[in-house]
């Protein structure tokens, strides 16, 4: 028997076969489990015991190699970073094809084909792996008394809170179009708060943000600070100050453009980020570490981390088959996907950063302990937030909220750092120019490049040609921003509105 799972038609029969799975730690096929009953889930989320470990099940959720759709065996960080960063200009593809005469599945998103088949790309697994990770957060919160006052439950309701959100963000970045562009009456994402059985209908970009922001507001009070962690898991697992910067991220990405900036976000932007870098619990890398910050498999003790998906953790052998040191994925030849001209302009000389491009332009952010030729797995940590980015988020809102002093100041902290010299005299438009420019510099290669240039009214701008394509530009009111939804999720789903392509 075949479980079905329908996003916004969250069955609990499925939920409770996803939480014993993560629980456990198994990387068997979702549809090969036996379905457990009702009344299994019931009794794991009826202890303290049990939600605490469907809890550490839903963070172990992320890293197991599971396809709910029955596909490929590859954790959702493949997924998400390949559909992040394929869809902006810092990579370039260059041996599409394989051995075998097939198209890479990445292409989809890095042509800005979107395609709604669940055959043709990355969107139709990222969109049912996030709706079962938030299935599992929801079993999990609908379980635990709204009234208790155990500590460690309190932990998991923010943890839960945390991670929901997490999954909900990124799916709205590429199903829903960006903020300022009528957030209103643009369709979003299906929130999803509950286990039950009730389809839904998209909620409008707006009301998405609104969700996520509630979910991320109430982790932070419910969230430990970080000094409440042992230190051997205090940067792998929601924080208090996780729960700050990603609310600084948010705020960030409803900050408007640089022409019509939207002030009370950008505000909300800022405080968060200074609660983050005035906690005084993270550091920024030196310019001499900072070739060397993401070469290692535990993110616990990296000053600059704030928050991270720990390559060390059990079964987290991370699929990152994009870019690795002269390896390419599934059988290409090496160099299928490389660091972009365009990228490699930017870099002047006297940038350390350019530590992270190796000869042949290899891309080496993400391939600590790279195991092998085939699939690349990586052991170091998937960093979702550190430090430099929230100087950058304070930077950038400062600069639309015609701040340029301060905002200068934020960006000469990590332009400096990377070994160039100070910016000065810039303000305004020039300003804001630079601040993007740095963010794409510092956060390459992390998912951020393409939503930055949309979000703020620019365009996505390749100025080179790839293996198969020419020069493209994507301008950010075009249809193909975004994604189109999953064509079974459509039919499965009646209440649901497609995206125009």
């Amino acid at each position: 028997m075949k479980t079905v799972y329908k996003p916004g038609h969250f069955y609990f029969l499925i939920t409770a076969a996803l939480l014993i799975i993560t629980a456990s730690s198994c990387n068997k096929q979702l549809d090969s489990i036996k379905p457990y009953n009702q009344v299994s889930a019931e009794t794991q989320l009826s202890y303290k015991a049990g939600l605490l470990e469907a809890t550490q099940g839903n963070y172990q959720q992320f890293y197991t190699q599971t396809d709910p759709t029955g596909g490929a065996l590859f954790q959702y960080f493949y997924y998400w970073h390949n559909l992040a960063e394929f869809r902006g200009n810092n990579v370039v593809i260059t041996t599409p094809v394989n051995s075998n005469g097939n198209v890479v599945s990445g292409n989809d998103a890095y042509l800005f084909l979107n395609s709604a088949q669940s055959t043709s790309g990355l969107s139709y697994p990222l969109w049912r792996k996030s709706y079962v990770i938030i299935a599992g957060c929801n079993a999990v919160l609908s379980a635990i008394d709204p009234q208790t006052t155990d500590p460690d439950l309190l932990t998991a309701i923010g943890t839960n809170l945390f991670l929901r959100a997490y999954c909900h963000f990124n799916l709205l970045q590429l199903y829903g179009r960006p903020y300022y562009q009528s957030p209103q009456t643009n369709l979003g994402i299906v929130l999803s708060s509950t286990s039950t059985g009730q389809q839904q209908k998209r909620a409008t970009v707006d009301s998405s943000y609104n969700f996520i922001l509630n979910d991320l507001k109430q982790a932070a009070a419910y969230l430990p600070a970080l000094a409440s962690y042992p230190a051997a898991a205090n940067k792998t697992y929601a924080t208090k100050e996780a729960a700050w910067a990603f609310l600084s991220r948010v705020y960030l990405y409803m900050g408007g453009t640089g022409s019509a900036p939207n002030g009370p976000n950008n505000v909300q932007a800022v405080l968060y980020a200074d609660s983050v870098i005035n906690s005084g619990n993270f550091q920024l890398a030196t310019t001499s570490q900072l070739p060397q910050l993401f070469n290692t498999a535990d993110a616990t003790g990296v000053n600059e981390f704030i928050f991270a998906f720990n390559g060390s953790t059990p079964n987290s052998n991370q699929t990152l088959g994009y870019y690795s040191p002269g390896f390419a994925p599934f059988g290409f030849a090496p160099g299928g996907v490389n660091a972009s001209p365009d990228y490699l302009q930017l870099l002047a000389p006297a940038d350390v950063r350019s530590s992270f491009i190796t000869n042949g332009n290899f891309v080496s952010k993400w391939s600590y302990q790279a195991l092998n030729y085939f699939f690349l797995f990586t052991h170091q940590p998937i960093v979702q937030f550190r430090l430099s980015e929230m100087y950058l988020n304070r930077a950038e809102a400062e600069a639309k909220n015609g701040m340029d002093q301060a905002a200068l100041t934020d960006l000469n902290t990590i332009h400096t750092r990377a070994g160039l010299q100070a910016y000065s005299g810039l303000s305004s438009q020039d300003l804001l120019t630079d601040i993007l420019q740095e963010r794409r510099l510092e956060l390459a290669f992390e998912g951020q490049a393409s939503f930055d240039n949309f979000r703020n009214g620019l365009p996505m701008v390749r100025s080179y040609s790839s293996y198969n394509t020419g020069p493209l530009t994507i301008q950010p009111t075009d249809n193909r921003v975004v994604m189109q939804i999953p064509a079974f999720e459509i039919q499965e789903n009646p209440l649901l509105i497609q995206n125009p392509q």
